[in-house]
């Protein structure tokens, strides 16, 4: 979710996603999360793991499409 809401409010244009993003994916991890962590599944630090987890894969994701757009990968 970060890595849509971020770059929309950075530079105050829509990319894809935003709207998913917040709408949809935001809210049903954070459904799961909770009832994980209700349920005994999860603890805080797993979750905190989980979490950033995720955005280090969405931001490794962004720096591929940043460095291929710069021309350093093809």
């Amino acid at each position: 979710m970060f890595m849509h809401v971020g770059p929309a409010l950075a530079t105050g244009t829509y990319n894809p996603g935003v709207v998913t993003a917040v709408l949809l994916r935001g809210p049903l991890a954070f459904l799961g999360l909770r009832g994980l962590y209700a349920a005994g599944l999860l603890d805080r630090p797993r979750i905190a793991a989980v979490v950033g987890t995720g955005v280090v894969m969405h931001a490794s994701l962004l720096a591929s499409l940043v460095a291929h757009e710069r021309g350093f990968l093809s």
